[in-house]
């Protein structure tokens, strides 16, 4: 019950009751009428307040000539032992689950001075993914009316999780059983322990994590219409500021011997360009997820656009990253309003310009699935034409789906398809078990849907759930 509330991050304490041990039980009705007489002598007295606590025990000891006490000390003994075999049997859970990173000290404590966390001992990092990027505490509204008001109070519901880009990724590709290291920032405050807490629950080592003693831990209050889609979002991200050249740069053997590293945009433009060109050195490959529109271009400015092997734009992030290249302009401004046939056309006009760079592309197309753009071959005879794969969202059958909430759909997306090629899947099961951690995820009130579970991502589970051909255009 305690593991299972600390997995669903819930926050919420548990109420134990222990029976009282035999030895301790018998003189209960002595004893509960020396408190009795001793509460009635106290109000004689004109005993109040916090005095009365002390007066009765001292009383109740007095009138049952010292037998009291022998009974509180075996009542202590008792949940002494009762609770030390909960501990040993959570603890022996949480190891089975593969958890590292444990016996999390108070927040301020088991820190250097600048921020750091003592390094775990004994991690195996071998052919574990990296994620490099944002952790954020979500507040997501959800209006009930069919119209949103710009005035006034919208009725609807409001729901606080666990979200960031870098951070969904990771809790994806850990409950997908792939241990990803991640590295991150957080504030010294209640929220940065929440996301601290929950990150350990998911069995990850908050090595990585730094915590400020100026910032705020990042936050995000999205505001999403009746159909679950996206109106409008406000976020407080300046802590990803301390994810730093200096940070990074003490967890090298991570990202070296590192299976795939990923990293979002909220990670600082100069970092950005660090991560990306010790992983070109050492032969990572890297996977960018653009996380918005404003911040789509960072690898272009960062002049690090060459050394990436994915990235994950959406329709409106693949024109801005194609104008942060060309300088040309795109025919559409609007996603939305396209039909599948216009936004497939503009795949394949926008993305030539980026796979001269990028080797792969998944470009999402919300509910009409995404786009897998991948770079030519070239051979000393001749260079073959790049390839344009359209996947559905889902099977047929599948669909329609009722969508809760659409904030970790792409980066569930991502997650599932990383944690896929990590483990040496061929291309078109990794982008289809992509497509099935995005399908968990908007049905989910949670950015990552704790459906997912690595029996559900096997290559035989995957064909089965998506046994349809990649139709390329």
């Amino acid at each position: 019950m305690i593991e299972s509330s600390l997995a669903f991050g819930a926050g919420n304490g548990v109420l134990i009751a222990v029976p009282v041990p035999a030895v301790a039980s018998a003189g209960g009705s002595e004893i509960e009428q020396a408190i009795q007489q001793a509460l009635t002598d106290a109000k004689n007295a004109g005993v109040t307040g916090k005095a009365v606590t002390p007066f009765v025990l001292q009383r109740v000891n007095e009138l049952t000539g010292g037998k009291s006490l022998q009974v509180n000390v075996e009542l202590v003994r008792n949940n002494a032992r009762v609770g030390s075999h909960i501990a040993v049997e959570l603890s022996r859970l949480r190891s089975s689950a593969g958890d590292v990173g444990r016996g999390r000290a108070p927040r301020g404590r088991g820190r250097s001075e600048d921020g750091r966390r003592a390094r775990d001992g004994g991690r195996e990092t071998e052919g574990r993914p990296v994620v490099v990027g944002g952790a954020v505490l979500d507040f997501v509204a959800k209006v009930s009316s069919p119209e949103i008001k710009d005035e006034g109070t919208n009725p609807g519901t409001l729901r606080q999780s666990f979200g960031g880009v870098g951070r969904n990724i990771a809790e994806c590709l850990a409950r997908l059983g792939t241990r990803p290291f991640f590295i991150s920032a957080v504030g010294d405050d209640d929220s940065g322990q929440l996301v601290e807490d929950q990150l350990q629950t998911l069995g990850m080592s908050l090595a990585g994590v730094y915590c400020s003693p100026t910032l705020p831990t990042a936050t995000y209050c999205a505001v999403l219409d009746r159909a679950g889609e996206m109106h409008c979002s406000v976020g407080d991200m300046a802590v990803h500021s301390c994810v730093t050249v200096e940070w990074v740069k003490r967890f090298h053997s991570e990202l070296e011997s590192s299976s795939l590293v990923c990293v979002d945009a909220n990670t600082p433009e100069v970092t950005l360009k660090y991560v990306c060109d010790f992983c070109w050195e050492a032969e990572v490959p890297v996977w960018y997820e653009p996380t918005c529109l404003e911040k789509a271009t960072k690898p272009m400015s960062a002049r690090c656009i060459s050394t990436l092997t994915y990235a994950s734009p959406n329709l409106s992030e693949l024109r801005a990253m194609n104008f942060a290249l060309t300088g040309e302009e795109t025919a559409s401004g609007i996603t939305t309003d396209l039909s599948l046939l216009e936004k497939l056309r503009e795949c394949r006009a926008l993305g030539p310009a980026l796979l001269e760079h990028v080797p792969n592309l998944l470009i999402s197309l919300g509910r009409d699935g995404v786009v897998h753009a991948r770079q030519g071959e070239v051979s000393e005879t001749r260079t073959r034409e790049a390839r344009f794969l359209h996947y559905p969202a889902a099977a047929t059958h599948l669909l329609p789906v009722k969508v809760v909430n659409v904030t970790g759909g792409g980066d569930s997306f991502a997650g599932g398809m990383i944690a896929s090629l990590t483990r040496g899947l061929a291309a078109d099961i990794a982008v289809k078990a992509g497509l099935r951690a995005a399908y968990l995820s908007i049905q989910s009130h949670s950015a990552m849907a704790s459906e997912a579970t690595p029996e559900l991502f096997t290559e035989q589970s995957i064909a089965e759930w998506a046994p349809w051909t990649a139709e390329e255009f």
